[in-house]
């Protein structure tokens, strides 16, 4: 879904790294929430957003990954943080929102922001 709506925007330079982040926090969604998980992605001329939410009501938050691997986990929000422009978590009535923007690379900022 992600692939063919940014390929519809003309938006293909931001697939891989879109593709990425939509699969940890749809993987995490799945792992550590609760109920259907509904994926959102939404654009502008420079900025991408990307929604995830479950019913898990849960906080995601960024952990230090352990590179021995005796403590799995940690690595999928890490990823998320150094491939969007800015992330974070809306938990609100039982449900968790995780979302991620990021700019269109080679995308001049428009005036208002």
């Amino acid at each position: 879904m992600v692939a063919a709506r940014l390929d519809a925007w003309g938006m293909e330079s931001e697939r891989q790294a879109l593709e990425l982040v939509v699969s940890e926090l749809f993987a995490n969604a799945v792992c550590h929430g609760r109920g259907p998980v509904g994926v959102s992605l939404s654009a502008d001329e420079d900025l991408i957003r990307l929604e995830v939410r479950d019913e898990g009501g849960g906080q995601p938050a960024l952990q230090v990954p352990d590179p021995t691997g005796v403590r799995l986990g940690g690595w999928g929000l890490q990823l998320v943080d150094q491939l969007a422009d800015a992330w974070g978590t809306e938990v609100a009535d039982g449900h968790t929102l995780v979302w991620a923007e990021r700019r269109r690379r080679g995308a001049v900022p428009s005036a208002g922001g």
